[in-house]
């Protein structure tokens, strides 16, 4: 089974479970991603450890193709519609974006 293919079945189990109790260690369920959380993220990390530090699972994911290489992008969205995603390809950090200016509707 492809590296993609099981992070996206490992996604699909977090989203089946709730995401608490398997991500968020001794930390209370939040709905917010914050520019700590962000900060925290570095190239380089595993899907297992994104997914810890956030402490649930993304709103949005979707697939895209970088040069033939499948990459797969995740999105999380606040409250406030502020948001974070990263991409992530062979199941690492490869890129990341925040926007955590609350926008007016």
């Amino acid at each position: 089974m492809s590296q993609t293919k099981r992070g996206g079945l490992l996604l699909v189990a977090l989203l089946a479970l709730g995401c608490r109790g398997a991500l968020a260690e001794d930390r209370p369920f939040s709905p917010w991603v914050t520019r700590l959380m962000y900060n925290q993220l570095q190239v380089g990390m595993g899907e297992q450890q994104i997914l810890k530090i956030v402490g649930r699972a993304p709103e949005r994911t979707s697939e895209m193709r970088d040069n033939g290489m499948p990459r797969m992008v995740y999105l999380w969205v606040n409250p406030d519609r502020t948001s974070m995603s990263v991409v992530l390809q062979d199941a690492r950090l490869v890129s990341k974006s925040a926007d955590f200016k609350p926008t007016t509707p």
